[in-house]
């Protein structure tokens, strides 16, 4: 799949993409920011090759390990040597980080619906080289290709699914959580290949 196509560019998954983590992006600093609205064009979207698109009704309480890029560790080990000390580093990749979006339980705090379009998303099996894009407009301009590794509703093990109050959306009590990590954009040798046979 291109990685330009279906209007999503891919950003920085690749395992030498110069990235400039300090580029002129100005972060959401009030709530009025047109970023944190869907109706404004802004806030968090997925979006699916075959099923319909997720505008987020409302953001997340807690994004982990993504600032305005992906925020990777370098696991580090020190090991005694004969006559010094030595040091090595393992510098993760971006398509190693585990990205994960909380909707907290809070009160009527998660609307039942948008689990269920996690769940369809998470559940419906894609062919190789189609995937999931997402695009978070509040945190920064680029997009992603992701694939979504869980989606968690209450406990880790089993969905306590309710639909609470007496008009749709439905809400509920329990913490949703979306996990996925981004795909590397893998670039292919130009040319034909051709095979002539006797």
């Amino acid at each position: 799949m291109d990685f330009k196509s279906a209007g999503l560019i891919q950003h920085g998954a690749g395992p030498m993409s110069p990235i400039d983590r300090y580029d002129a992006w100005k972060p959401v600093t009030s709530k009025g920011d047109p970023r944190l609205f869907p109706a404004r064009g802004g806030g968090r979207r997925m979006r699916h090759p075959y099923l319909d698109h997720i505008v987020y009704p409302r953001m997340p309480d807690k994004t982990l390990n993504f600032g305005f890029d992906v925020l990777r560790r370098v696991p580090s080990t020190v090991l005694k040597t004969a006559t010094a000390t030595a040091s090595a580093k393992y510098p993760e990749y971006f398509d190693d980080v585990k990205i994960t979006e909380i909707w907290q339980a809070e009160q009527l705090s998660t609307i039942t619906g948008l689990f269920h379009q996690f769940d369809r998303y998470w559940t419906y099996m894609l062919p190789p080289g189609r995937y999931v894009g997402w695009q978070p407009r509040d945190l920064t301009p680029k997009s992603y290709f992701v694939e979504i590794l869980n989606v968690a509703l209450g406990s880790a093990e089993d969905f306590n699914v309710e639909e609470l109050g007496d008009r749709r959306p439905w809400m509920m009590r329990e913490q949703l959580s979306v996990t996925f990590r981004l795909i590397r954009d893998v670039s292919y040798p130009a040319g034909v290949v051709a095979s002539v046979g006797l």
